[in-house]
């Protein structure tokens, strides 16, 4: 028992430093061998205790499971687990790194359970999605499209960070355009059927911000007047961070 309880509190902290949800339901009274995230192959602190018990023994069964739709008969073909086999952990580890390669999975996980037949193999994964789509929503301010911004990463592997880092564009975009107050929310959606995900950044604007004072600072060759008009810039007129550098 303190086994287990020492490998979750591992587990745990790594999944919080990459920003992956924790799924208690992959979690069963079974020995967990290998864990896959983004790439990095874990296994528990006593992972040589728990393979020990199953060397030599015979596999009986291979199963994938996911909440998301797979294919398990596709999968079958491409790992190195087979039923029939001696147990042989390195080729879960082969497994799992050919899983990872196909860039269809974020999360592989590996568990073992010693059945009257012999021993059960289960993989339990998380399919990765992939940005579909991205659109701007809410309050309809901003003059540029979502795509004049910034690229998009479309076709991308999804990730928090991409999400984030195109919340930020648009917030800047924002305040250039004089919305300081404006709030964003990303409204996420995945598509399990397609592996795909579709980003909408929902837009709140509030008050745009106008010009109180204009002070013209150094020794300009035209008259203050003839410059603020040409920057198209007035006391009571709305801020615009594009207007305001456009002419020099």
């Amino acid at each position: 028992m303190m086994v287990s309880l020492i490998f979750c509190l591992h587990l745990l902290r790594f999944l919080r430093f990459s920003e992956m949800p924790w799924n208690p339901l992959l979690h069963r009274k079974k020995a967990i061998l290998f864990l896959a995230i983004g790439g990095l192959i874990l296994a528990p602190p006593t992972f040589t205790a728990d393979i020990d018990k199953y060397i030599g023994l015979q596999i009986s069964q291979v199963n994938f499971l996911s909440d998301d739709p797979i294919e398990p008969s596709k999968l079958q073909g491409i790992v190195a687990v087979a039923t029939g086999q001696t147990f042989d952990p390195r080729s879960v580890r082969s497994s799992i790194q050919t899983l990872y390669e196909t860039r269809e999975f974020s999360y592989i996980e590996v568990d073992a359970e010693s059945l009257d037949e012999g021993l059960a193999i289960t993989f339990r994964l998380r399919p990765n999605f992939f940005f579909g789509d991205f659109r701007l929503g809410g309050d309809p301010v901003l003059r540029s499209p979502l795509s004049r911004l910034t690229p998009l990463p479309l076709g991308e592997a999804y990730s928090p960070k991409a999400v984030q880092d195109l919340l930020a564009k648009v917030q800047e975009a924002l305040r250039n355009s004089g919305y300081y107050q404006a709030k964003v929310i990303p409204n996420i959606q995945f598509l399990s059927q397609r592996k795909l995900v579709t980003v909408e950044f929902l837009v709140q604007a509030g008050d745009r911000a106008a010009i109180s004072k204009i002070t013209l600072i150094g020794s300009p060759l035209l008259e203050e007047k003839e410059i603020l008009d040409k920057m198209k810039l007035h006391v009571g007129s709305f801020f615009d961070n594009e207007s305001s550098n456009g002419d020099s």
